[in-house]
C-alpha cells in the first residue's frame, strides 16, 4: 500500500488543518469537545486552537523567569476538566480557564514530579514519599497521603483507590527500584505493590476490575500484564519476546489500550498486537517497525504513528486500512469523535476519520 503525503487542500486527503510551529512540540495535545490544547517547550507557551478549524483562541505564556531544572520525569500530559485545564509544566501545577486561558491557579513545588490527575474534583499529584491532594477549583492544600520512600509518577485514581508508579533506589542509592502500587486513598493504607523490571517505567491502566501495564525485560522481552485491581494478583501475562530495544527508542511512558473486550499495544520492535482481555491469549498481529508507544482505537479502527508514518488498522482483523507520510513523530494519536490528532515535530495535524 502506498502511503500519501498528508496535506490540506487536496481531494480526498483526510487533513483538516495543520497548525505550523517554528519550534519542537515535545509533548502530546490534549482535546476536549471544542478545543485541542498542546504545550510549545521552547517558547513555554500553551495554546488552545479550536479543534474545528484550527484557529487560535488562546495563547497563555508560562512566564518563568529562570531556568528551572528538568526533572528526569520528561512526560508531560494535560488534563481537560470541566471548566479548567491541569497539568504540571517544570515542577508547578497549573490550572487554566480553559475559555481564555486565564490562570486559575499555580501550585509549587520542586517536588512535584508526576503527571496529574483529577478524580472527585481533587487534583492528585505525585511528590518525594507522597500523593499531594489539591482542590480543584482552588488550589489549596487538601491532605498529604505518605507512600514511604520514593518518587510518586503516573497517578490512576479510580473507586477510592491510586494506582501508581514509585521509583526508589536502595541504602546506597545505587540500584534503583520502580513499583506499581495500590493505595487507600481515605485511608492511606498500602494495599498491594507489585516490582516492574528495573528497565522501565510504564503507565498503569485501570479500567473496571483490572490493571494492564507494559514491562520490559533486560533480554529484550516484553510483559503486557494484566491484574486484579483489588488485589495486585496476576490475573494473566503475554509475554513477547523481541530484540534488545534499538538506541532512542523510549521504554519508558507506555501503555495499552483497553476495550471491553480486547488490550491493543506497542511490543517490542515488532508492531501492534491485540490480545483478547478475558484470556490473554494473541488475536493478531500488524507486523511493523518503531510503532509509537500507545495506540489509539475508535470503533472499528486502530490508530498509530512509525517514525515518519499515522497508520490505521482494522480493528477485528488487525489489517492495515491506510498510511499517510507525516514529518518525524513518536507521539501516538489522539482521537476525538470523528478526528485524529496528531503533534509531529514542528507541526499539529487535524485529520477527519470514518465516523466510529
Amino acid at each position: 500500500m502506498v502511503a500519501f503525503p498528508l496535506s490540506c487542500g487536496i481531494l480526498g486527503d483526510p487533513c483538516l488543518w495543520v497548525h505550523e510551529d517554528k519550534h519542537p512540540l515535545n509533548y502530546d495535545p490534549a482535546v476536549d469537545e471544542d478545543h485541542v490544547y498542546f504545550i510549545s517547550d521552547t517558547r513555554d507557551e500553551v495554546l488552545c486552537l479550536d479543534r474545528f478549524t484550527g484557529k487560535t483562541k488562546w495563547i497563555y505564556k508560562l512566564n518563568l523567569k529562570f531556568i528551572v531544572p528538568r526533572t528526569e520525569i520528561r512526560y508531560v500530559r494535560m488534563i481537560p476538566a470541566s471548566k479548567s485545564l491541569v497539568f504540571n509544566y517544570r515542577n508547578k501545577i497549573h490550572s487554566l480557564d480553559k475559555s481564555d486561558g486565564r490562570p486559575i491557579w499555580i501550585y509549587s513545588d520542586d517536588r512535584l514530579l508526576s503527571v496529574p490527575t483529577v478524580y472527585n474534583n481533587e487534583v492528585y499529584i505525585g511528590s518525594m514519599s507522597e500523593i499531594l491532594v489539591l482542590d480543584l477549583e482552588t488550589g489549596e492544600l487538601v491532605k498529604r497521603l505518605s507512600v514511604g520512600r520514593g518518587i510518586v509518577i503516573f497517578i490512576v485514581v479510580q473507586d477510592k483507590h491510586a494506582f501508581f508508579t514509585a521509583i526508589s533506589s536502595d541504602d546506597e542509592g545505587k540500584d534503583r527500584f520502580k513499583d506499581l502500587v495500590c493505595l487507600d486513598i481515605e485511608t492511606g493504607e498500602t494495599l498491594w505493590k507489585r516490582r516492574y523490571a528495573a528497565n522501565s517505567a510504564p503507565i498503569p491502566v485501570v479500567d473496571g476490575p483490572h490493571v494492564f501495564y507494559i514491562d520490559r525485560f533486560d533480554n529484550g522481552d516484553d510483559v503486557l500484564s494484566c491484574l486484579d485491581a483489588a488485589s495486585g494478583k496476576v490475573v494473566w501475562e503475554f509475554v513477547h519476546g523481541g530484540p534488545i530495544v534499538s538506541a532512542g527508542c523510549n521504554v519508558d511512558y507506555r501503555c495499552p489500550y483497553v476495550d471491553a473486550d480486547s488490550v491493543y499495544a506497542s511490543l517490542g520492535e515488532d508492531g501492534v498486537f491485540r490480545i483478547d482481555r478475558a484470556t490473554g491469549k494473541l488475536d493478531w498481529q500488524y507486523q511493523c517497525s518503531w510503532a509509537s508507544f500507545r495506540v489509539a482505537a475508535s470503533a472499528n479502527q486502530v490508530y498509530f504513528t512509525t517514525i515518519d508514518r499515522i497508520r490505521c488498522l482494522d480493528k477485528a482483523k488487525g489489517s492495515l486500512q491506510w498510511e499517510y507520510e507525516v514529518w518525524e513523530t513518536f507521539h501516538p494519536p489522539v482521537i476525538k469523535g470523528d478526528h485524529l490528532y496528531l503533534a509531529d515535530e514542528r507541526k499539529l495535524i487535524a485529520m477527519h476519520i470514518k465516523s466510529p
